[in-house]
């Protein structure tokens, strides 16, 4: 009978993801590492989020308010150099606004409607964009302003940092390893999001970490001078009998 060894390493950041076997726990004896590098780069471009929206009486006229303010927008970005092509607009969204005091099933109560359009902005390049940002903070129904910055070598950034956060699991691997006074053969597998919770198996508990994409921040008035970029990995090595 094989007997399992698991050793845990702090910080551990394990992830929910369902692998599909019969048990979660490998037949073999193992050790699992994690690790993570981060670096921080210039900004080359940024996507600006925005929302335009209106509430009126009738759901017409907050349509044709939405339809007329995006309209401006999109005239006044386009006269600080931004192309049409990098702006996307979603579809409309509508709600009815009803009398909370009332009854809310009640046609009757509903007090108007509220229009509402999120548009996306690509910005390839950041020189202009203060004066971007100056214009959507004085456009007439524009809300919900935020912005997301990134660099045109975020793959290659990324390749160089995810091999470094695996060169940085062997070595807390091959650390316990021989402290425990057992041989790594190998590695099982490799995942930047985790594996199944070897932890409830054996008793332990972990804080959950929520692995999402990038924050939306509000909106910032300038660039930033650096954006760290992040790659983390969780690796599965194989022991010797």
């Amino acid at each position: 009978m094989k007997t399992t060894a698991f050793f845990k390493i702090l910080p551990c950041i394990i992830a929910l993801l369902d692998i599909s076997s019969a048990s979660p726990i490998p037949d073999f004896p193992f050790i699992a590492a994690d690790s993570q590098a981060e670096r921080e780069v210039p900004p080359t471009n940024a996507t600006v989020y925005f929302t335009v929206l209106a509430f009126a009486k009738s759901s017409e006229e907050s349509t044709n308010i939405v339809q007329s303010a995006l309209g401006k927008v999109i005239t006044a970005l386009k006269a600080e150099g931004v192309g049409e092509n990098l702006i996307r607009a979603h579809d409309l969204d509508k709600s009815a606004v009803r009398n909370r005091e009332k009854d809310a099933n009640n046609d009757s109560d509903i007090l108007g409607y509220e229009v509402s359009r999120r548009v996306e902005l690509k910005l390839p390049e950041l020189v202009n964009y203060p004066k971007i940002v100056r214009t959507l903070m004085a456009a007439d129904h524009v809300t919900s302003t935020s912005s997301i910055f990134d660099t045109s070598k975020r793959d290659e950034v990324e390749a160089e940092l995810t091999g470094e956060a695996c060169s940085k699991a062997r070595k807390k691997a091959d650390l316990l390893a021989k402290g425990a006074g057992v041989t790594i053969t190998g590695v099982h597998a490799v995942s930047e999001k985790g594996f199944s919770d070897f932890a409830s198996d054996f008793g332990f508990s972990y804080a959950g970490v929520l692995r999402g994409g990038p924050d939306v921040p509000e909106i910032p008035l300038f660039v930033p001078t650096l954006i760290e970029l992040r790659a983390s990995v969780n690796v599965l090595y194989r022991l010797a009998p």
